[in-house]
C-alpha cells in the first residue's frame, strides 16, 4: 500500500475520532449551560458577579464553545477535501504486480488505469479485475443505486452512475440498460438471479467507466 493511501486511511480514522470528541464536547457544553442556568436561578446579580464558581463555569462554557467551533471548522474542511478526492481504485502493491503481470504492462500503466487517467478497453478491464481482487473505489461521485419508481411512465429506475441507468417496464417487462442516455442493451424475461447478476455487472461497469 502506498504512503498516500496509508495517510488517507489515517485521516479517515482521525476524522471519525474528531467527530466522537466533538459529540463529547457538545455534551459537556450542554451540561455547563444547565449548571449555569441553575446557578443563575438561585443567585442574584451581585452574587453572580462575585462568585468564583460561577466565573469558572462561565469560563469553562466559553472555552468549550470555542473548541467546538474550531473542531466544526476543521471537520468541514476535512469533509470538503474528501468530497473533492479524485476518483481512483486503491489496491496493495501485490495487487498492482498481479495486474501488471496479467496485462503484460508496467506498474505505472496500472497506476494510470486505476487513477482513471486511461479509458481504453484494457484500462477498464484492469479496473474491473482490481475491484474483483480486493480493490476499493474511492472519490468521484456518490450515487444512491436504490431502485426507484417512475409511476407516470410505469417504470422502475435504477441509477448506477451519472452515465449508467437501468429501467424496467412494469407493463411490458422489458429491461433496458442506458449508457450516456443511449440504449445499450435490452433484455426480456430475466429470472430473478439473472436480473441480480445484471445489477452487479452494472455496478462494476459504473465503477470502471
Amino acid at each position: 500500500m502506498k504512503d498516500e493511501d496509508v495517510k488517507r486511511m489515517a485521516e479517515d480514522v482521525a476524522c471519525g475520532a474528531s467527530k466522537r470528541v466533538l459529540e463529547m464536547l457538545r455534551e459537556v457544553r450542554m451540561t455547563a449551560r444547565t449548571a449555569l442556568l441553575n446557578y443563575e436561578t438561585w443567585h442574584d446579580d451581585y452574587e453572580l458577579s462575585t462568585s468564583r464558581q460561577y466565573g469558572a463555569l462561565l469560563g469553562a462554557s466559553e472555552h468549550v464553545a470555542a473548541a467546538i467551533k474550531l473542531m466544526e471548522e476543521k471537520l468541514l474542511i476535512t469533509q470538503t477535501t474528501k468530497n473533492r478526492m479524485k476518483k481512483q481504485i486503491l489496491i496493495d502493491r501485490k495487487g498492482i504486480g498481479y495486474l501488471a503481470d496479467a496485462f503484460k504492462v508496467t506498474r505505472e500503466q496500472v497506476h494510470r488505469a486505476l487513477r482513471f487517467e486511461r479509458n481504453s478497453d484494457a484500462a477498464r478491464s484492469m479496473r474491473a479485475m482490481a475491484l474483483q481482487n480486493g480493490g476499493a473505489l474511492v472519490g468521484g461521485e456518490a450515487v444512491d443505486d436504490e431502485m426507484g419508481h417512475d409511476t407516470a411512465r410505469g417504470l422502475m429506475v435504477q441509477n448506477f452512475s451519472s452515465r449508467i441507468r437501468l429501467t424496467v417496464d412494469l407493463h411490458g417487462g422489458s429491461i433496458i440498460v442506458w449508457i450516456d442516455r443511449k440504449v445499450a442493451e435490452t433484455y426480456h424475461n430475466l429470472t430473478i438471479p439473472e436480473f441480480m447478476k445484471l445489477q452487479d455487472d452494472l455496478r462494476l461497469r459504473a465503477a470502471t467507466l
